[in-house]
């Protein structure tokens, strides 16, 4: 249940190359749920500046966590203070905080596996019970990301256009 506000797509621990292919995801979300919120987890802060500006490239307007007073002192203000502006992107640049966020996820992301990286660990959203969209990359976590998928906990992207489709069918079926 989403109490009224749009969905919360977060793509975390994002690497270099797959940044455009999440912000195609979050148009094919956004032009089915305009007030989509997207919660970009880049990997390395080195990676911050950069992935703000991708944001900004691609026609949308990055608001940086670190920017965000949360008068409450919580995570969970993000999405009060940014849910109800469209067009948003709030790029998570602060260390932390992306493991508490997943549990307020409609749908995730565990990037480092669109591309030749190894993939990151899909247990950190699948503890909050959010099934993770990873990429075909998932060499670090081989055994994992197949007993996930024979499963049916999570679902497999080889592209944007991909992951925007398996982030649709998620907040399609609430079960998922």
């Amino acid at each position: 249940d989403r109490s009224g506000r749009g969905p919360l797509l977060i793509a975390g621990s994002v690497i270099a190359g797959e940044e455009r292919a999440v912000l195609e995801a979050l148009a094919l979300g956004a032009a089915r749920w305009p007030d989509t919120l997207l919660l970009l987890a880049p990997r390395r802060p080195e990676r911050f500046a950069e992935a703000g500006g991708m944001i900004e490239q691609a026609g949308w307007s990055a608001v940086r966590r670190s920017a965000l007073s949360l008068s409450d002192g919580s995570s969970a203000g993000v999405l009060r203070l940014e849910s109800g502006r469209r067009g948003t992107v709030v790029l998570l640049d602060s260390l932390g905080e992306l493991a508490s966020l997943y549990r307020l996820a409609d749908a995730v992301f565990v990037g480092g596996s669109l591309v030749p990286s190894g993939g990151h660990n899909p247990l950190e959203p699948a503890a909050f019970g959010k099934a993770p969209v990873f990429g075909p990359s998932m060499e670090n976590f081989r055994d994992i990301a197949g007993e996930f998928l024979r499963a049916g906990a999570a679902v497999q992207a080889g592209s944007g256009a991909e992951l925007g489709a398996a982030w649709i069918a998620m907040l399609e079926n609430d079960q998922r």
